[in-house]
């Protein structure tokens, strides 16, 4: 906060009064008049202050600087004003001082004598950049007695003793023995043997961080609830949590506790594209064929929902292109100096002991670049194979030059020979297309030997096109394979069926069912035993005939199994051919290093055809590297533009952005209509009807550029892609926006669980014996003694008692489904926030 920033009030202070009455402990010294008096109004403002720190919006738990120093009528703030001292700085000019009461949005707050109350800042807790992060474990700075975790102190002076002169703004002349000598972080409530009339009330850090604990795990319940209840979210699904110990941030699949996940493994970015264009453009139709009453307002407030998952599926977009184009390019850099060196070494015709050293560790720095990029691809499930292929295809379209044709069809043959598949429907398609690129370059070097024969011109034109057509087949072949939904997917859809009983399948709820029948029909694979299997779980869903719910979890059970099967066998054509060009390259540079360091060592000509075997193994590498690195930069400017500003900015992203703008803004359709709503008229009628309609303009460039990503984004099942939140609630989380959440490190101490991935299925979690909720957001308080924090630590270093159940260690795929609530105290602060 910089110099002349004033410090928030806090409005919503009556929110914790229950809360501060039920917790506050005042510390008494002396007697004097009006004594229960002074106790309502010091618990009062510590109420104050409490909810203060629980809604600062930037950083929870943060504290106003006290009222004593700053003097400054131009910033409208003076000593004794009520108002919080204005930085200096990155710091509060003083810590100790009078309640900033104006501030808090409290009257003036007096002790029994008619002096201002005293109040004491833990400098840990100044609001401020430079104090963060701010959270459960933030050591406060501040001391009364014996307790060192206090977070701010409220002292009522009381009458002068001997010495004390008054009026005066120093603490000495108000604050008895040791609280008035000078000593901004040591206290006292008593002293012994000294006079001493100072009546003391301490904030303790436990209470402040369990109260805003409490909202912390609000936050993100809320969250989570809202991400499940998003339409873009097309299977209502929570994310998979990233188990405590696991790696930071990484989602992990059947986990049903843990920590909020950065990544989550899914059916990929492609199929999330699709979700989100047939959601926008499901809720555009619907939203022009609405008459302006409160259903017209519901929709649009989903399409709010979905035009920020699409910004947030943009960023992600971005974020993965970026990472596989900077891992290509850094495996492309490390080849390129290896190649330099050993283009060097062989063009002497030896290797020499000083080279084979180089060689070797150039190799062994390539094989680091390699893995990071084999685990970029597997994480963000991109496959620029069949994007590279339509692209060679554009090439060879219509009627290029004879050259442009002959170098499309050379690169045809380079991709098609480097290209390994396993699966075997790629691996016809790989063959046709192979015998099309053969009969090309023939007709395209007939041609070439005969410039003036028209029938090997035609010939040539021909070939070329039908090896256009084979790469779009290809292209088409690797896409058909993606099922947009996955075999776990169809596993959770059958356990949601088996959740609801036996019987009829009429008797299963209306939501869980249409939840069922829209994901079945989303299997978009053209695998022939997915197909009918698919056809078969859709037959078994109709209602009629005596149609069971048993039957009809069986054929899921059906389905699932055959796209399990499917899904065993490796469909990224990029990623199976790269695995097998690093075979190779492993293969040549192991036997090059076990050559060149053998002893004695042979003849450094000998040496040279295993160096010349790198040379080529290489070489395919950095093929796939270009490539990859290629789509990369082509997905990342068309999801979000990275242009200065006053460039045309054509990305996603902005079309998102401005979406949103069209639709929340002052003279957005959702304000528009609200106002028609409250008060019909003809004018208002009018304006709605005219925001509507530039609403769905925005929303038609967002379906456009939506479409344009997705022929770019050829992916498939990613295993840790950017975590897409789906709902305005979680904008907190997102990684590129500056929040309270990420600047104060709460995601270390803030876990939840799930009672299973679905949000329609029943409730199996249960808090202090009410099994009612399907959701439970917990945060865990300051480390209790004996709780040694770490990367690697287990739960029970986090919460306490039950909660820490063992069974909330590792995996988490059976974590207990029993949670407990208790007054926080010194063996229990979990703040918990649950829904049903």
């Amino acid at each position: 906060m910089s110099t002349g920033k004033r410090q928030r009030g806090a409005a919503w202070w009556l929110l914790l009064m229950a809360l501060a009455l039920a917790s506050a402990h005042l510390l008494l010294a002396g007697s004097h008049p009006g004594r229960d008096d002074l106790a309502v109004r010091m618990a009062r403002a510590k109420e104050a202050l409490i909810a203060r720190a629980v809604n600062d919006a930037n950083r929870p738990g943060s504290l106003p600087c006290p009222d004593r120093l700053t003097d400054s009528a131009g910033m409208n703030n003076v000593p004794g004003d009520g108002r919080a001292d204005l930085f200096t700085l990155t710091r509060c000019p003083t810590y100790v001082g009078w309640l900033p009461w104006a501030t808090l949005e409290l009257p003036e707050t007096t002790d029994a004598s008619g002096n201002r109350l005293w109040y004491v800042l833990a400098p840990g807790l100044r609001d401020d950049d430079s104090a963060q992060p701010i959270n459960s474990d933030t050591a406060t700075g501040l001391q009364l007695d014996d307790d060192t975790g206090v977070a701010a102190l409220l002292i009522a002076g009381g009458p002068p003793l001997t010495g004390q002169r008054r009026p005066s703004a120093l603490p000495g002349d108000h604050l008895d023995a040791a609280n008035g000598d000078g000593d901004d972080h040591r206290y006292v409530s008593r002293a012994n043997g000294q006079p001493f009339n100072d009546r003391v009330l301490a904030i303790t850090g436990r209470e402040l961080m369990a109260a805003v604990g409490k909202r912390v795990a609000a936050e993100v319940s809320a969250c989570l609830a809202a991400h499940a209840a998003s339409p873009a979210n097309r299977a209502h699904r929570y994310p998979w949590p990233a188990p405590a110990g696991g790696p930071p941030g990484r989602g992990l699949k059947g986990s049903l506790f843990g920590r909020l996940p950065a990544t989550e493994p899914g059916n990929g970015l492609q199929a999330a594209l699709g979700d989100t264009r047939t959601t926008l453009s499901e809720l555009g139709q619907r939203i022009a064929a609405g008459d302006m009453t409160s259903d017209l307002l519901d929709l649009l407030r989903e399409l709010d929902a979905g035009l920020v998952h699409a910004r947030n599926l943009a960023d992600a977009l971005a974020a993965s292109a970026s990472r596989i184009r900077q891992a290509a390019l850094a495996v492309g850099n490390s080849l390129a100096q290896l190649d330099a060196t050993l283009v060097a070494a062989t063009g002497n015709d030896r290797i020499s002991v000083t080279e084979g050293r180089t060689i070797r560790s150039r190799s062994a720095a390539s094989d680091d670049t390699l893995a990071a990029l084999a685990e970029a691809l597997a994480d963000t499930g991109f496959d620029p194979h069949p994007w590279h292929s339509r692209r060679l295809a554009g090439e060879l379209a219509g009627d290029p030059m004879p050259a442009q044709r002959e170098a499309a069809i050379d690169a045809a043959r380079t991709l098609l020979s480097a290209s390994r598949s396993e699966r075997a429907d790629i691996v016809a398609s790989l063959a046709a297309a192979t015998q099309a690129a053969e009969l090309a370059q023939a007709a395209a070097l007939a041609a070439a030997a005969a410039p003036g024969s028209p029938e090997l011109g035609e010939a040539a034109k021909s070939a070329a096109g039908a090896l256009g057509n084979a790469l779009r087949q290809l292209a088409e072949t690797v896409d058909a394979g993606r099922c947009r939904v996955g075999a776990g997917e169809i596993g959770e859809l059958a356990d949601l069926l088996a959740g609801t009983g036996g019987g009829e399948l009429i008797a299963v709820p209306a939501d869980r069912y249409q939840l069922v029948g829209q994901r079945v029909t989303a299997v978009a694979c053209r695998i022939p035993s997915v197909a009918a299997a698919r056809n078969e779980a859709l037959a078994a869903l109709q209602i009629g005939n005596g149609a069971s719910i048993e039957g009809a979890i069986e054929a899921l059970r059906r389905l699932a199994a055959a796209m399990a099967t499917h899904e065993a066998i490796e469909g990224n054509l990029t990623r199976s051919s790269l695995r097998a060009a690093s075979e190779r390259y492993t293969l040549a540079s192991g036997s090059f290093a076990e050559i060149d360091t053998r002893t004695p060592r042979p003849v450094q000509r000998d040496i040279v055809p295993y160096a010349e075997s790198v040379r080529a193994a290489a070489v395919d590498l950095a093929f796939w590297a270009k490539i990859i690195a290629e789509q990369g930069e082509s997905v990342a400017p068309a999801a979000r533009s990275q242009s200065a500003d006053g460039q045309p900015d054509d990305s996603a992203y902005r079309a998102a952005e401005d979406a949103l703008s069209a639709l929340n803004d002052r003279n957005g359709s959702r304000s528009l209509l609200e106002s028609y709503l409250k008060a019909p008229g003809n004018a208002r009628l009018s304006g709605a009807s005219e925001a509507r309609t530039a609403t769905l303009a925005a929303l038609d460039t967002v379906l456009q550029r939506l479409g344009g990503l997705e022929a770019l984004s050829t992916a498939g099942p990613a295993a840790a892609a950017p975590m897409v939140w789906g709902a305005a609630r979680c904008d907190f989380l997102r990684p590129v926006v500056r929040s309270w959440w990420s600047e104060n490190a709460w995601h270390d101490t803030v876990f939840y669980q799930i009672g299973q991935p679905l949000s329609a299925g029943e409730a199996r979690l249960a808090v202090n014996g009410q099994r009612r909720y399907r959701l439970v957001a917990v945060a865990a308080g300051r480390a209790l003694p004996g709780q040694a924090r770490g990367p690697s630590s287990g739960i029970a270093a986090y919460l306490e008692g039950g909660n820490a159940d063992p069974s909330r260690d590792g995996g988490a795929t059976s974590p207990a489904t029993d949670w407990y609530v208790m007054p926080p105290s010194g063996n229990f602060n979990d703040r918990l926030a649950y829904r049903p």
